[in-house]
């Protein structure tokens, strides 16, 4: 028989019983209602957006290879906006046959700073790359929400009282425990297994 829904208090007491220390309280609430609005800015599984960031690396490179090899002064009217301006009000004018007006010989090119941008997204990339970002099927978003609610309220604890901050992953820890009962707050599920997500979480400290 399934066991019946918990009030938000009852939780909330259960979180701080848990805890040990009842001034977490208004932290507690407070944690509860921000996992209920949880919003995951990178939705999608983390293999696709693995994927799109690796199409479109792919595709800045071949317009980074494409732009070094831009023949001058071709390279400055893609790269450079002020001179493309300048360019077409001098067209079919005399600064257009002048060579000492000539806008070409005046303008330098835009493309080392284009380049260095693009070489930024790259970088970028790479970092995202790095970090995996997106939900995986054992680590829903609600689930690691709730297990970083644990963390961040152990941590706070630990400060306030100056004492040791434990994370260990076992079932029956706090850190396991408190974040079973803020997945609850959020879902309503009792007694929910969220070692996967706690480790998952301790490993991002």
């Amino acid at each position: 028989m399934r066991a019946p829904r918990r009030s938000d208090q009852e939780i909330i007491n259960a979180i701080i019983k848990e805890a040990g220390d009842r001034s977490v309280g208004p932290l507690v609430k407070r944690r509860i209602n921000d996992l209920r609005v949880l919003f995951s800015p990178f939705t999608g599984s983390r293999r696709n957006n693995a994927e799109r960031i690796e199409d479109l690396d792919e595709l800045i490179e071949k317009l980074m290879k494409k732009l070094t090899t831009l023949p001058w002064p071709l390279s400055v009217a893609v790269t450079d906006a002020e001179f493309f301006d300048r360019l077409s009000e001098a067209e079919y004018t005399a600064i257009w046959i002048n060579p000492q007006t000539r806008l070409i010989a005046q303008t330098a090119s835009g493309r080392t700073s284009l380049l260095a941008v693009l070489a930024g997204l790259r970088a970028r990339c790479e970092q995202l790359r790095k970090r995996k970002l997106g939900l995986h099927g054992l680590n829903d978003n609600q689930k690691l929400g709730a297990a970083i609610a644990s963390r961040e309220l152990l941590e706070h604890i630990a400060v306030m009282t100056e004492g040791e901050l434990s994370l260990s992953c076992r079932r029956e820890s706090k850190f396991c425990e408190i974040a079973a009962l803020f997945f609850e707050a959020m879902t309503g599920k009792h007694a929910a297994d969220l070692r996967r997500q706690c480790e998952t979480v301790r490993g991002k400290r």
